[in-house]
């Protein structure tokens, strides 16, 4: 008999850790675990559940900690959530998925996700608030909420820590549908067929670092000035986060360069295995790097700076290139010696796809995260 899961989300978007919720329902063995949702707003990851036919609901009131009745709200609902749906064990995402979820789990294991990056007060309290299991990302989110709770370590009792490799289902689309798109972004920009596509997919916000690579294109198209037509192209998929002025300050800049924003894609996948390069260019230590193995599954080099989660996915010459970090003129001198070496930029593609394969599969994720349940 299957055990009856419920995943709490407090957010809807298309980040790593809604990408994570959709993999649980792609990845679960049903006859084991049988995932059940519960949003705190609607969103793109509802839609998504509601076309996979996944049982989902939404709060009708979006919990806010500043709003003390919307807390007991959410208290109430997710108490008979429980019991109504006989859930077995609750999933929380995020510390502050678990701030609104371990009171009212009580009864039933109650696990949290922290995807990171760990660095608040909200972190802290997550860790004290009843919980059986905390599930971390890498070795670097693991060490920073560690250090967060080494004030309060004996407040937090018996718990099994555990790090989970994020990872994705193989690519499902065909060869013939991926050279399609990448003749239609060819086209769209009349752009040679020889050139090296650099792509970058996050939420345009300032921590990313997409100014970072705007600068390195900056540099790269005075490098090649000389160079007709332009040997690379930049395309930045995503959406503004919060920051609408920053966006736009990115979009003019960018009129200027052989860069391009092209707003969200459904399965970022499509868009990286059309690309050569994947750039990650956070401007602090990033959790893991989502689309880091994202671009790998599909055989597109990665390259992002040499800390955080990324280091621990990127062997750099091997399957991949580690930049100095917070430095877009690093981020500019090797993406020139990329652009140039084809040869160079082949070995790594058939090298992070073999890294994705032996490591980072949605079948290896699930299969660690059912073992710690």
């Amino acid at each position: 008999m299957s055990q009856n899961v419920l995943y709490i989300c407090p957010t809807s978007g298309i980040g790593g850790a809604e990408t994570f919720i959709r993999n649980t329902w792609l990845g679960h063995d049903k006859n084991r675990y049988a995932p059940q949702y519960l949003l705190f707003s609607d969103g793109p990851l509802a839609q998504w559940l509601g076309e996979q036919k996944a049982p989902y609901d939404i709060l009708l009131e979006k919990p806010r900690l500043s709003r003390p009745w919307t807390w007991l709200k959410t208290f109430i609902a997710i108490r008979r959530f429980i019991k109504s749906r006989n859930i077995q064990l609750v999933h929380s995402t995020m510390a502050y998925g678990a701030l609104f979820a371990a009171l009212p789990s009580l009864g039933a294991p109650h696990a949290w996700f922290q995807h990171g990056p760990a660095a608040g007060w909200m972190d802290r309290l997550a860790a004290i608030l009843p919980h059986k299991l905390l599930l971390t990302n890498s070795k670097h989110t693991t060490a920073s909420q560690l250090q967060l709770e080494e004030p309060i370590d004996f407040l937090i009792g018996s718990r099994i820590l555990k790090q989970i490799d994020l990872g994705v289902p193989e690519s499902q689309f065909t060869e013939h549908d991926v050279d399609e798109f990448h003749s239609h972004l060819l086209n769209e920009y009349n752009l040679s067929p020889s050139v090296c596509i650099i792509g970058m997919a996050c939420r345009i916000q300032k921590w990313k670092g997409v100014h970072h690579l705007l600068k390195a294109t900056d540099i790269l198209s005075h490098e090649f000035a000389n160079t007709s037509p332009s040997p690379f192209y930049v395309f930045i998929w995503g959406e503004s986060f919060d920051d609408n002025e920053y966006y736009n300050h990115l979009k003019t800049w960018s009129e200027h360069l052989p860069a391009s924003f092209e707003g969200p894609m459904s399965d970022i996948r499509f868009a990286l295995a059309a690309c050569d390069i994947v750039v990650n260019a956070s401007t602090q230590p990033e959790p893991f790097g989502l689309t880091l193995i994202e671009g790998m599954s599909t055989g597109t080099v990665p390259i992002a700076p040499s800390w955080g989660g990324p280091a621990e996915i990127i062997t750099s010459g091997e399957n991949g290139i580690l930049f100095e970090p917070q430095n877009p003129e690093d981020l500019a001198r090797h993406l020139k010696i990329l652009i140039e070496n084809i040869s160079l930029r082949e070995r790594l593609k058939i090298n992070a796809q073999k890294t994705f394969i032996e490591k980072y599969t949605l079948v290896k994720m699930m299969d660690s995260l059912e073992t710690a349940y």
